[in-house]
Order: C-alpha cells, then sequence, then structure tokens
C-alpha cells in the first residue's frame, strides 16, 4: 500500500513522525515524486522534483535512508532539510507532523 510508504515510513506505528511525501532514488538524496496535501512538507514549501540533500546536516541514500532519519525524530520536532531546485539550494526547516 504506497500510502503507508510515504516518505519511507515503512508501516510506521501510530503517532510516529512523518514528513508527508513519496520519494524515489536520486545519487544526491531522495527525489521527492509527491508531496501531500496539508503535509510538513507541503507547509515548508517542498514541491515534487525537489532532491532533499541534507537531513539535519545528515546524507542519506534514497526515501529509506531519509526514512530511517525520520523514525529517530518524534512528531513537532523541528528538522533542517537542505533541497535542490533545479540549480537553487534552498535551507527549509520542517516541523515534523504526527502520523494518525
Amino acid at each position: 500500500e504506497w500510502d503507508r510508504l510515504v516518505a519511507g515510513e515503512v508501516f510506521p506505528k501510530r503517532g510516529g513522525p512523518v514528513l508527508g511525501i513519496n520519494g524515489g532514488p536520486h545519487k544526491d538524496g531522495c527525489l521527492v515524486t509527491q508531496v501531500f496535501p496539508d503535509s510538513p512538507a507541503e507547509k515548508a514549501g517542498l514541491k515534487p522534483g525537489d532532491v532533499i540533500t541534507r537531513f539535519n546536516d545528515k546524507t542519506f541514500k534514497g526515501i529509506q535512508g531519509l526514512a530511517a532519519l525520520i523514525r529517530k525524530k518524534k512528531p513537532d520536532d523541528e528538522v533542517r532539510l537542505k533541497i535542490r531546485r533545479g540549480k537553487q539550494e534552498i535551507d527549509a526547516r520542517v516541523k515534523l507532523g504526527a502520523r494518525s
């Protein structure tokens, strides 16, 4: 069930932290393929096609790597993302949501 794989949160426990994206592999991190409405990612301005290259200054590979970092956090934690959009580098602060 793809909806349950959002941000790689593979069958997370209820109330777990969520960013609110679907993503795919990218050599520099995670390619954002979908941003869910009213999600922390949408509120932070993420768009499909963005590449998340850092999570709190850590590198990772693909959606699974990103998900592993997200799972170490709690809902309402603020995290820093480095995002590449075309040639532009964006620093975003995102307050993680809670899985319902």
